[in-house]
């Protein structure tokens, strides 16, 4: 009976630990449901699909009855996206996070239950973890409001009277292959 709920008890905690894996935004999803790379234009950092980062930012100025990018503009904010993803971290470019995660792995191949080793494991994930997504957060606002600082006035007005606040600042992040309309981290109500 007692091997029993030992084994319960590393069950569960794997299954959290898994469920955090999945649900993180650092999963395929990204931060703040960015698209998997496979997603993206081959050779276009931060193109989805039709190739233009700018393509939802444009549509949106239209849709609110606002002057078009300018050229400058779309040079400006091009450079900008390519800067955004030039200083982007790439997979398995962290060497802290891919340690812990094969300390986790011995841990668990050594059959020890809840043994300090795993949880030590575990809490470094975690931590390191939360360490890269406050990292991404962090450039994905700073590009942001660079980016917001191309617009005109008019433009930023007119956005934010036809999109509001949220779907202003979602267009912004589209730019860099962000949630676009879909939603973002957090949830709604941001």
């Amino acid at each position: 009976m007692n091997s029993r709920k030992r084994l319960f008890g590393i069950e569960g905690m794997v299954l959290a630990f898994m469920f955090l894996l999945v649900a993180s935004p650092l999963s395929a999803q990204g931060m703040r449901g960015r698209p998997p790379a496979r997603m993206m234009a081959q050779g276009a950092p931060g193109q989805g699909a039709q190739g233009n980062p700018l393509a939802m930012l444009q549509r949106s100025l239209q849709q609110a009855g606002t002057p078009a990018l300018t050229s400058d503009q779309i040079t400006q904010l091009t450079s900008l996206i390519t800067a955004f993803h030039s200083n982007q971290p790439k997979p398995g470019q962290d060497t802290a996070l891919t340690g812990y995660r094969n300390d986790l792995d011995n841990a668990i191949l050594s059959g020890s239950l809840n043994s300090p080793a795993e949880t030590t494991a575990a809490n470094n994930i975690v931590t390191e973890t939360a360490k890269l997504q406050y990292a991404q957060l962090l450039a994905e606002a700073n590009f942001e409001i660079s980016a917001l600082g191309f617009l005109q006035t008019a433009q930023v007005t007119a956005l934010q009277t036809k999109l509001g606040t949220t779907g202003l600042v979602r267009v912004l992040g589209s730019m860099i292959g962000g949630p676009g309309m879909l939603g973002r981290m957090g949830g709604p109500g941001r």
